[in-house]
């Protein structure tokens, strides 16, 4: 694999949304300090206690459970583990007191510097998509779109000293690939296609640049 382009591709059941990243480098594990029980990496249990890469969280007062807690979840956070490889933001998975599954993650605003304009555009094409996928009545439309799940506030982003954080939820069994068949890379234009095709509608939402 070359280190410095990974093609990813992120697929549910019936939807593939391929992601760019690179991989990231080594460090060394240790335990990170929190209420929380951390793991090393999003194939493991999230029961399962490990070693995890510290990140740069581990020098903030907040915990990844404060941050967590901001958003309208419907439980308490009780566990957390990284999710993914990726370079450009920091992301985990998250389980509540009641089940239920989110993926945290924090947003790189070096690269996204206007978070206003990046959430504003996800939720419009999210609800956009939701919406067309409606209209064909078509099955599993939570696997198909992701879910932003807001800050307690009704905020689309939560702020926690100098970092902004956003939340979706988690969808079940999805799986990375992280090599490209033919056969997925066929999968994953198909996906775009439609992507577009939804995007193309005159009901399409404006987006900002």
């Amino acid at each position: 694999r070359d280190s410095r382009n990974t093609v990813r591709t992120r697929c549910s059941a019936r939807w593939c949304v391929p992601t760019f990243s690179a991989a990231r480098p080594a460090a060394d594990s240790t335990t990170i300090p929190s209420k929380l029980r951390i793991v090393g990496t999003h194939t493991r249990p999230l029961t399962d206690a490990r070693p995890c890469v510290p990140t740069y969280l581990d020098s903030l007062d907040m915990s990844y459970a404060d941050i967590a807690a901001r958003f309208a979840m419907h439980g308490k956070p009780v566990d957390i583990q990284p999710l993914g490889n990726g370079l450009i933001n920091d992301t985990f998975a998250v389980a509540d007191s009641v089940g239920g599954r989110y993926v945290l993650q924090r947003i790189n605003t070096a690269v996204f510097q206007d978070v206003d304009a990046l959430q504003e555009n996800l939720c419009k094409i999210t609800g956009h998509i939701r919406r067309c996928l409606e209209e064909r009545r078509v099955e599993d439309i939570d696997r198909r779109v992701l879910t932003p799940v807001p800050a307690a506030d009704g905020e689309a982003y939560v702020r926690a000293q100098g970092e902004v954080w956003r939340m979706t939820r988690l969808i079940p069994d999805s799986v990375t690939y992280e090599q490209v068949t033919p056969q997925m890379a066929e999968l994953t234009g198909r996906a775009f296609a439609d992507f577009h095709t939804m995007l193309a509608r005159p009901d399409a939402p404006d987006l900002k640049e």
